[in-house]
């Protein structure tokens, strides 16, 4: 289980980011990567901000290596291409491993809740995230 620490920021988290972020897919075609900082200006600022699943997973990964955390990009494949990946959430490793029993996952975008991997997920990818400061 993961200590209260992480289960309260991976929260706090998780509700600030459904709030503030919009989904909104990237024009057809086309892969847009919003750097963190602006998706979260945007949020910030008077409107919400729109993203999709990668540019909050970036911005999740950064808010919580910024907390003192350990960040994990998730990459999931779904659907009729198991071999190609849909989907991009992110989590807290806790463990020393990356494998699904280390990671506290967090996906927003799917409204699954904190803790909890999303359905109909195939391949799975862990990515170590380090971020660097500016």
């Amino acid at each position: 289980s993961a200590p209260k620490s992480a289960k309260l920021a991976a929260g706090a988290l998780y509700r600030w980011a459904r709030q503030n972020v919009t989904f909104e897919k990237d024009p057809e075609g086309v892969e847009l990567l919003r750097h963190p900082s602006d998706l979260l200006r945007s949020a910030l600022g008077v409107a919400r901000a729109f993203g999709d699943c990668d540019d909050l997973a970036m911005l999740g990964c950064t808010v919580l290596a910024v907390w003192g955390f350990r960040p994990v990009l998730i990459t999931v494949s779904r659907g009729p291409a198991p071999s190609k990946f849909q989907h991009v959430f992110f989590g807290i490793r806790m463990g020393e491993g990356l494998t699904r029993r280390d990671i506290l996952p967090l996906d927003p975008q799917e409204k699954t809740p904190v803790g909890q991997w999303p359905d109909r997920i195939g391949r799975t990818r862990f990515w170590s995230v380090t971020v660097t400061p500016v």
